[in-house]
């Protein structure tokens, strides 16, 4: 494996043993996925990892653990003592998914093409097409899987102990977002699991703008493509507002400077900070349990997610993006304020110094989210204008198709 020195001038980081070219374990997981089946998901599973080989700026990564205090992304050992859920657990809580589930409710993921579907199925219809593929892995029925990508997490079946339930998710958070000094606060709506059968890739994306993600890694190999955002890789991805792409995944591969590859095989934790890019390569069927969480050990990178969002340069370029993605963009940032709004209002003490900087991070947000509100707010409007238009144009071809018809036969 080769390895490399920071570049001349900068900085050395405690984990700059770990930069380098690294083209036998590319190499390495490139005959890996040229083993898979020869799915859509296969081949561009290839080309994710050929961007990596042929990036000429050196990069991290590791198979090991990654836990340095300079970098804020973390992977770090599974919590002694806790029960690791197997493949049946996890089926067990998509079994529990009711008849009539609504798709988006639960992000549910056509295996194939990685799109959401929005149609109403039952956990038990996941569960019988993803056995149906496992004994009879061909790809009319990979192309059949939907499979949730936030399954909740449910109680241990009392008869089998089945279910993703019987792990304490308390011991799962990491200590140091947890120390004194520090606030750490999770969604309400808790912790939910992340199912992808292989071949599989998610393009490069961000999926949280002011909070992290702490996620707990079962089982399954995943190849995860990682940065954490800072000044010279958050031009790059405003600049072409990269969202999910195949193509925008290779450019931002080539683009930025600080990229960390972690490989996740055995059970394990992985922690991305706010707004940390990444793309995710299945290489064997595996699961996740995963919940967006706010920390003050996250300030910095808050900071700077802000300072490039709300520069008066961002805040138009989002506003000449089609509605559809400004309110994808409204709805991170509300998401993410959220979170800290109801976790201050519950607050019974003065704020501490790091808690006072994170409400000037998000009121900085403030001018941001207006104009945008208000620009959504006018193409709504407008959209609305040109349906009443079309309807009332449709009506009066109704009417003239009606009255020729009696002029015709009044004629007759």
């Amino acid at each position: 494996m080769q390895a490399s020195s920071s570049r001349s001038g900068d900085v050395p980081r405690s984990y700059s043993h770990l930069l380098g070219h690294h083209t036998e374990a590319i190499d390495a997981l490139l005959e890996k996925c040229r083993a898979l089946p020869l799915f859509e998901r296969q081949e561009q599973g290839i080309l994710f990892l050929e961007a990596l080989k042929t990036r000429e700026r050196p990069f991290v990564y590791t198979e090991g653990f990654f836990d340095h205090p300079d970098h804020p992304i973390k992977k770090l050992p599974y919590p002694k003592g806790q029960p690791v859920p197997a493949i049946a657990d996890v089926l067990h809580d998509i079994d529990a998914l009711p008849p009539g589930t609504e798709g988006r409710s639960i992000d549910l993921i056509t295996s194939h093409d990685a799109s959401i579907s929005s149609q109403t199925v039952s956990g038990n219809q996941m569960v019988d097409t993803f056995l149906n593929f496992t004994l009879h892995p061909t790809e009319e029925n990979y192309n059949l899987l939907r499979l949730p990508f936030s399954t909740p997490v449910c109680s241990p079946c009392t008869t089998t102990s089945r279910g993703v339930g019987k792990v304490d998710t308390e011991k799962m958070v990491p200590l140091y977002l947890l120390k004194k000094g520090e606030t750490f606060t999770s969604e309400e709506k808790g912790w939910s699991t992340v199912f992808v059968v292989s071949p599989g890739l998610t393009p490069i994306h961000q999926d949280h703008t002011y909070s992290g993600q702490v996620m707990v890694h079962f089982f399954g190999e995943k190849v995860w493509a990682v940065s954490a955002p800072d000044d010279q890789n958050m031009p790059v991805f405003l600049s072409d507002m990269a969202f999910c792409d195949d193509e925008n995944t290779k450019e931002f591969f080539d683009k930025v400077e600080n990229l960390v590859v972690i490989v996740c095989k055995e059970p394990c934790l992985l922690i991305l900070p706010p707004h940390c890019f990444h793309a995710v390569l299945t290489l064997d069927t595996a699961a996740h349990m995963g919940t967006r969480s706010a920390s003050t050990v996250w300030l910095e990178q808050m900071k700077i997610v802000a300072k490039h969002w709300t520069s008066p340069k961002n805040v138009d370029l989002v506003k000449k993006q089609d509605s559809r993605y400004i309110r994808r963009a409204l709805a991170d940032h509300f998401f993410d304020i959220q979170l800290w709004v109801v976790w201050f209002r519950n607050l019974n003490r003065p704020p501490t110094r790091k808690e006072q900087e994170v409400v000037g991070v998000l009121l900085q947000c403030r001018n941001a989210l207006t104009e945008w509100v208000e620009e959504f707010d006018v193409r709504r409007e407008i959209g609305r204008q040109e349906e009443r238009e079309r309807m009332e144009e449709e009506r009066e071809e109704k009417k003239d198709k009606k009255g020729k018809g009696k002029n015709k036969r009044a004629k007759h």
